[in-house]
């Protein structure tokens, strides 16, 4: 699935699922994150497990969500689906 490169991800849940519906096919696949370029992007794709103390990054390449350590105050603090990201205040 290609992805899009866009100026934000929606900040609130409400707005998230606005989004999902309308780029995805299946919305539980939805993710706004970065890649590994520090760009964010949208990308419909399988969510992953991610451990606390992690991010998931989209890795363009690959073609798949991967997650790298995540530095400061703004990184969860459980495991988290790559699609939930959006409560991450970081977004």
């Amino acid at each position: 699935m290609a992805f899009n490169v866009v100026k934000n991800c929606p900040l609130t849940f409400l707005d998230w699922s606005s989004r999902a519906v309308s780029t995805c096919s299946n919305e539980e696949n939805y993710h706004c994150v970065e890649d590994e370029y520090s760009r964010i992007v949208e990308v419909c794709t399988v969510p992953i497990w991610i451990e606390a103390g992690h991010c998931p990054v989209y890795n363009s390449e690959t073609k798949k969500v991967d997650a790298r350590v995540c530095v400061g105050d703004l990184c969860h603090k459980q495991t988290f689906t790559s699609n939930n990201v959006y409560k991450c205040k970081s977004n």
